[in-house]
């Protein structure tokens, strides 16, 4: 698709699947810097991505203005981090490339060393000012095309001014910790240290009622739009208008990097709930702007209604079907661990009719049953592509949620990567539904290598 944004990705395709097959990430690791590893409690798990069992039905009436769209993805979960560090910069979206880490040193950095503790880091601008970012040195990123000589190979490459900005970070109880001026130094801090080893309130953390935080009241409301146009039209087309129209209902609203997924723009994040909204339109804004003052749990908001950042996927599940019990009695499914058939083609076109459990990804499935071409050489954590698939709308659309942000980043160096098609098997959960599309004819076709 033209409007993704990727086009320099794109044309490089054939030179970085080398590495990364390797497991290797264009970021430099924490541990080769000689930072120390930033611990987290023992207590308290990295949640892992793993899709949720959930429904995507909601019977509810479509809130008054709202266009005719598809609904939100099943599973209703956002991947599961364990907070949000948010730096606020003055550089708008219209300058930001489609990747912040590319351009931003410090963002590169603190998204590598905090995502092991479970934090996902992004960007916001709150519509003052207009810097932008510093010039990348020549060595900072290896895969943008250069138009350098090699007259320019002995010319030592200068190092990007040092950046500050102010920072914050989320948890879903609430809870905020400020850094006026976070720095690469403050990777390293006590107070970052600190920070990170909160363990939010376990009433939200048990996935308790979806309409209110304790305190929420009295806390300060936000609503962070995504309108990161760089990286998808879509963000910028549809998250634009709706900044504009919040802003007119005197919502306090900051503009943030990609979240969400682009085909479900406009995206939006709920502070402090850190509620993610998706399919949103600028119509929509006084019903969002209502919903973020008083979640009441009969709101027609509660459609858009994507998960909630800060919880695993076990955790968004239950609020979801806390929401569902609003609206209608949840609907039957198969239970977890049930085996399904599932049809699979080899790239020399020879069928494999394999059983699945559900709940396990088609990575999982592929080394049960001796499947080739799929190496899954990271684990299944999505760090890789070395188990690619391609999952075609024959005979129907799959029964499959859209990727992540992080599978999206990792299909960037898959080979053969074909737009529309391509998945990684470590993220794709086997259900009844897609047994029920591969026996009406729907096939997961495996690459070559």
């Amino acid at each position: 698709m033209l409007c993704r944004g990727r086009p320099v990705l794109q044309s490089l395709r054939t030179i970085r699947p080398i590495i990364v097959v390797r497991g290797y990430r264009p970021s430099v690791p924490a541990a080769s810097t000689g930072r120390r590893p930033i611990a987290i409690p023992v207590d308290i798990p990295v949640p892992e991505c793993s899709p949720s069992p959930c429904s995507n039905q909601l019977d509810c009436p479509t809130p008054d203005g709202s266009e005719l769209l598809p609904p939100p993805p099943n599973p209703r979960s956002i991947a599961a981090r364990r907070s949000l560090l948010l730096f606020s910069i003055p550089i708008p979206p219209e300058s930001w490339p489609s990747h912040l880490d590319f351009a931003s040193p410090l963002i590169a950095e603190a998204s590598n060393v905090l995502k092991r503790t479970g934090t996902s880091v992004n960007a916001i601008y709150d519509g003052v000012g207009t810097a932008t970012f510093p010039a990348p040195s020549r060595k900072r990123d290896p895969y943008t095309p250069s138009t350098n000589t090699d007259a320019d190979a002995d010319t030592p490459a200068t190092a990007p001014p040092a950046e500050c900005y102010p920072a914050r970070l989320l948890y879903p109880d609430g809870r905020t910790f400020d850094f006026p001026a976070f720095n690469e130094a403050t990777l390293d801090s006590p107070q970052l240290r600190r920070a990170l080893m909160y363990r939010p309130s376990g009433s939200v953390m048990g996935g308790g009622a979806p309409n209110e935080l304790p305190g929420e009241s009295e806390m300060p409301k936000e609503v962070l739009v995504c309108t990161h146009g760089a990286r998808d039209c879509r963000c910028a087309d549809y998250g634009g208008p709706l900044v504009k129209a919040l802003r007119e209902q005197g919502v306090a609203v900051r503009e943030i990097g990609h979240v969400g997924g682009h085909k479900w723009a406009a995206n939006a994040l709920l502070l402090p709930s850190m509620d993610m909204l998706s399919n949103l339109r600028a119509s929509d804004a006084a019903a969002v702007a209502s919903f973020n003052k008083n979640r009441d749990s009969k709101s027609a908001m509660w459609a858009h209604w994507r998960g909630r950042l800060g919880l695993n996927d076990e955790q968004q599940a239950r609020v979801w079907e806390r929401i569902q019990r609003n609206f209608a009695p949840a609907s039957e499914t198969k239970l977890s661990g049930e085996h399904v058939p599932l049809t699979f083609r080899t790239f020399e076109g020879e069928i494999k009719s394999v059983e699945g459990r559900v709940g396990d990804s088609l990575l999982v499935v592929a080394h049960e049953n001796d499947l080739p071409a799929m190496e899954g050489t990271c684990g299944g954590n999505a760090e890789c592509a070395t188990c690619h698939v391609y999952l075609a709308p024959r005979p129907a659309r799959p029964p499959v949620p859209e990727p992540g942000e992080d599978e999206l980043d990792m299909l960037d160096f898959a080979l053969d990567y074909r737009d529309g098609l391509s998945r990684l098997g470590c993220q794709v959960a086997v259900s009844p539904e897609l047994a029920k599309w591969c026996a009406e004819g729907g096939v997961i076709d495996l690459p070559r290598f």
